[in-house]
């Protein structure tokens, strides 16, 4: 089913407590279809990206997905 990505990112920030997964004002509500089962947690986010046209941003204990600008 088509998940908002903020729904995504709020189960994945609370399963994967290591890392906090930010994201840029406005793309919260992109939806994401996708099945995903045992995963390793960067090819997750690095999938979740390659799928919605997101970069990735990597700070200390945090992940930045934003817009690819173009």
């Amino acid at each position: 089913k088509d998940t908002p990505l903020v729904d995504v990112v709020r189960t994945l920030n609370e399963l994967y407590g290591d890392k906090t997964i930010i994201l840029e004002p406005g793309i919260d509500s992109l939806a994401l279809n996708a099945t995903f089962k045992d995963i390793d947690f960067d090819v997750l986010i690095r999938s979740i990206a390659l799928t919605l046209d997101l970069s990735i941003q990597e700070q200390n204990d945090s992940i930045f997905l934003n817009r690819i600008e173009k």
